[in-house]
C-alpha cells in the first residue's frame, strides 16, 4: 500500500508507522533532536537501520536473478 510522506512538522505521533512515513531528511533531523537512549531516539535510530538494510536486500536479489539467469543457459 503506498503512503504519502509526512512532514516532519505535521506526525500525527511518535509512533514507528509515523516513522516509515519521513523523508530521509526529516528523519535524521527527528533522530538528532533526541538525547541517546530515549525511546524517541531509539526508534528513530531502528528506522535508521531498517532503511539501510533494503538495498543490500536489492542487491541479493539482483544477483540471485543474475545466477539463475546463467544457470539456465
Amino acid at each position: 500500500m503506498f503512503r504519502f510522506k509526512v512532514p516532519l512538522d505535521q506526525m500525527p505521533d511518535k509512533s514507528p508507522a509515523t516513522l516509515r512515513r519521513l523523508s530521509d531528511e526529516d528523519l535524521f533531523k527527528y533522530h538528532a533532536g533526541w538525547r541517546p537512549g530515549t525511546a524517541e531516539f531509539l526508534t528513530a535510530n531502528n528506522e535508521l537501520i531498517r532503511r539501510q538494510g533494503h538495498p543490500a536486500f536489492l542487491i541479493s536479489l539482483v544477483a540471485l536473478a543474475v545466477t539463475i539467469v546463467a544457470l539456465m543457459k
